[in-house]
């Protein structure tokens, strides 16, 4: 959450992960943060999701490291969404025009928020 907030340039509301992330809103604010006009309109849960995974994937994003709607919208597997941001952040590494705060990944053994990592923020 701290790149998120990093990226966004404003702290995120006191609550969950999951809760946090849930309705896509969020997320569509960070794509777009990321790339400019990735998602147009905010609208339900769902479309706000969907916007979300097709903006990660046609920024660079493989598919196969995009989470599922369900994983987020039903809670159904927020490890997967987890990975998918780290993925995300690891494809703006390789992004010449993305210009924001990137991640280092370093194995830390906490479990805490359902982050599997240590992320440090970096700044270009």
């Amino acid at each position: 959450m701290i790149w998120i907030e990093a990226v966004l340039d404003q702290k995120l509301p006191m609550s969950s992960y999951e809760a946090v992330l849930k309705d896509g809103v969020v997320l569509c604010k960070l794509m777009n943060k990321i790339k400019p006009g990735s998602v147009r309109n905010f609208k339900t849960s769902i479309e706000n999701i969907q916007a979300f995974r097709a903006a990660m994937k046609a920024f660079g994003v493989p598919a196969s490291e995009v989470f599922q709607t369900n994983d987020l919208l039903e809670a159904r597997n927020i490890q997967r969404v987890t990975s998918s941001l780290y993925a995300l952040a690891k494809a703006t590494k390789k992004n010449v025009d993305y210009k924001g705060p990137t991640l280092n990944q370093r194995p830390c053994g906490l479990h805490v928020c359902h982050v599997y990592y240590m992320l440090v923020l970096t700044k270009h």
